[in-house]
């Protein structure tokens, strides 16, 4: 991962970190011991990724009956009901930034950026957003840990950009 991190970090005019350095701890943390090789495998094989734009699907019951939605919905939410679903696409701009009233976790099924930040920081009295006051975090595929994002912070995922 260092090498794809320094890489990002020339290519691009925003620094990039790792989601398990400092800089990240405010906006969420890297939570492991649980099993996601099923669901990345479910999206693998059934959620196309779209040549433009986004596909989010919020609810998939599919994915929702995997034994690790259940462990979960247990362990993390004191088995109050969750949603699981997907996002697919190709983001090249910092304009859909979202935040939930609970926390969320995100299981990658592709190596992904996530630009993050506090709600009170990146919009103004006006709720214009400033996306130059997003951090961005490096966050590695892999189906053993995910990221758990904090109430209120506002985040977007993209895949890996570069300005070349």
């Amino acid at each position: 991962m260092e090498n794809r991190l320094e890489h990002l970090n020339q290519v691009n005019d925003v620094p990039v970190h790792s989601v398990l350095d400092p800089e990240f701890a405010s906006y969420g943390r890297v939570v492991t011991g649980y099993d996601f090789s099923e669901m990345i495998a479910y999206m693998e094989q059934n959620t196309p990724i779209p040549e433009n734009g986004n596909v989010y699907v919020a609810s998939v019951p599919e994915m929702e009956a995997l034994a690790v939605s259940a462990e979960v919905q247990k362990k993390f939410y004191g088995d109050m009901p969750v949603e699981v679903g997907y996002c697919n696409g190709r983001n090249t701009t910092w304009n859909g930034f979202e935040y939930h009233k609970g926390s969320e976790r995100i299981a990658a099924g592709r190596i992904l950026q996530q630009f993050v930040s506090r709600y009170s920081v990146m919009l103004d009295k006006q709720k214009n957003s400033h996306a130059e006051k997003a951090d961005n975090g490096d966050n590695p595929r892999g189906p053993q840990e995910t990221v758990h994002n904090f109430l209120t912070v506002l985040h977007t995922d993209a895949p890996p950009c570069s300005k070349s």
